[in-house]
């Protein structure tokens, strides 16, 4: 589980890890992709003032969860946590609030890189990556 709304900065630049997905389905839509997995920023992003004012650093996440009947991410940006449904067309996710009225967050999963770009930011997913909510 995280602790806090980040992942703290160990150093580094978060790389996939190519044994948590095992081979993957070129034929499944982004949804089946990123289902029950974490995600993780591949590079430290602000998170934030600490209590003497200045700017600290921590690597954001992304939180997909599926239980069949609904999906929903917790997106851990900055010191914000924002939870939204999301659905997928092919690689794309669009996400937003309950009805997906407002689907103003979006990203697409690269097979070739297992990368997911969501806002502007690449995430991969977590070598501790577990099953949610199984």
């Amino acid at each position: 589980m995280l602790d806090g709304p980040c992942w703290p900065v160990d150093g580094g630049v978060r790389t996939a890890d190519a044994g948590t997905s095992g081979d993957l389905d070129v034929s499944a839509d982004a949804c089946t992709l990123v289902a029950n997995r974490t995600f993780v920023a591949t590079q430290v992003r602000e998170c934030g003032l600490t209590a003497p004012g200045q700017l600290s650093g921590c690597y954001w996440t992304l939180v997909f969860k599926d239980n069949g009947a609904e999906r929903q991410v917790d997106w851990h940006h900055s010191d914000l946590l924002q939870t939204l449904t999301y659905q997928c067309a092919g690689l794309k996710i669009s996400a937003g609030r309950k009805d997906l009225s407002d689907a103003v967050y979006s990203g697409t999963y690269d097979l070739t890189t297992r990368t997911l770009s969501w806002d502007g930011v690449d995430y991969v997913a977590s070598s501790a990556d577990t099953a949610i909510g199984s």
